[in-house]
């Protein structure tokens, strides 16, 4: 790897004006057309499958979802069992729309197993030019911000972290998936040993509680032995199916992390991409982090976020706290294309101390988290 970031980017540049992806893309599409296709999974990358190649002309017979029946009311396909993939559609085309690659892998093998006969793709065929699509407008919004990506390439720590900027860049680009060298243990997320150091009397702030996973990975990392977890969840219904057992020393807030104290608009109830959204459904209350522990006498040691996007809020909102006591943070940075150099420069101006490590662990954009410790 070259340690010049503008030599490397414009390896990537000179490559995506050649347009090979594009010609691939092209020749898929036609693939795509030849027989009935039906996608393998309703939930977002699906819905994202869809619409892009719908917009490419080609037609889709229906979903097949373990969990769903009837119509679809987002696109109008109908939804089909596996047992009716098998039966009625056993020599389509199977799109799998499934980002986990393990349980993408198990339904591949019980279909193979079963007898399906068709044509299957999977993401590093095709899902990659889709969620680059819906993730990024155009080229133009990584080039037009290289002096920015190049900072954040500066105050990074080791090469790994600098390899997974580029192989990010790559995947946005060029829709290549994220190298297997450059993804890590998915249990290891957010925790990373060579990183974050955890000590019996942490403070840990979960910033995006879900149903408190990862919240029980911390528990389980510390061997039960911690001084006090604040999980922030603003989704009831995420709370209601938790599975931490409560005590005093963790306390569950029912709402949403933010710049400030305030009432915002929510969208995605009982979802893992619930989010604040000014077209949300519900309203919500959010708090800081700032003013949340003005006056508490435990102090944050340990900050996650992973909070749908609202990530520079929430780091503007924490602004005394990272600077006065200087916590441990792992945050996500794959919410939104400019989330890689923005959150970065927060972090810089509230604590000029900190060293930066970034991490992956998907084969696609998302799941990306930057770590900053003293």
């Amino acid at each position: 790897m070259n340690n010049d970031f503008n030599e490397e980017l414009n390896i990537i540049i000179n490559e995506h004006s050649k347009g090979k992806h594009l010609i691939k893309l092209d020749v898929l599409t036609e693939q795509l057309k030849k027989r009935s296709c039906i996608i393998y999974g309703a939930g977002s990358i699906g819905q994202s499958v869809y619409s892009f190649f719908s917009k490419r002309d080609v037609q889709f017979t229906a979903f097949c979802d373990e969990f769903k029946s009837g119509i679809d009311t987002t696109t109008g396909a109908i939804f089909i069992s596996p047992d009716k993939l098998l039966n009625d559609f056993n020599d389509a085309t199977l799109i799998l729309a499934i980002s986990n690659p393990i349980t993408r892998e198990r339904i591949q093998s019980q279909l193979m197993q079963n007898g399906f006969h068709g044509i299957i793709y999977k993401p590093d065929d095709l899902l990659f030019p889709c969620n680059a699509a819906n993730f990024l407008k155009d080229a133009g919004d990584i080039i037009d911000h290289i002096e920015q990506y190049s900072l954040l390439w500066d105050i990074l720590t080791d090469d790994l972290s600098r390899e997974i900027l580029l192989s990010r860049i790559r995947h946005i680009l060029l829709w290549e998936p994220i190298p297997l060298s450059h993804r890590c243990q998915h249990e290891n997320q957010y925790f990373e040993s060579d990183i974050i150091n955890l000590s019996d009397n942490e403070v840990f702030v979960d910033g995006g509680f879900f149903i408190g996973d990862t919240t029980a990975a911390f528990i389980n990392r510390v061997n039960g032995k911690y001084k006090h977890i604040y999980g922030f969840e603003p989704d009831a219904g995420n709370i209601a199916n938790c599975k931490i057992s409560q005590n005093p020393n963790i306390s569950i807030i029912p709402k949403g992390l933010w710049s400030e104290n305030n009432t915002l608009r929510f969208t995605g109830a009982n979802s893992m991409s619930s989010k604040l959204d000014i077209q949300g459904d519900s309203f919500v209350p959010v708090t800081s982090i700032d003013s949340y522990f003005l006056n508490n006498p435990n102090r944050p040691t340990f900050i996650k976020l992973d909070v749908e996007g609202a990530e520079k809020e929430v780091l503007i909102g924490a602004k005394k706290i990272i600077s006065e006591c200087k916590p441990m943070l792992a945050v996500c940075v794959y919410h939104k294309p400019e989330d890689l150099y923005v959150l970065p420069e927060i972090l810089l101006s509230l604590n000029s101390k900190y060293r930066y490590y970034l991490r992956h662990y998907n084969d696609l954009h998302d799941e990306t988290v930057l770590y900053a410790v003293m």
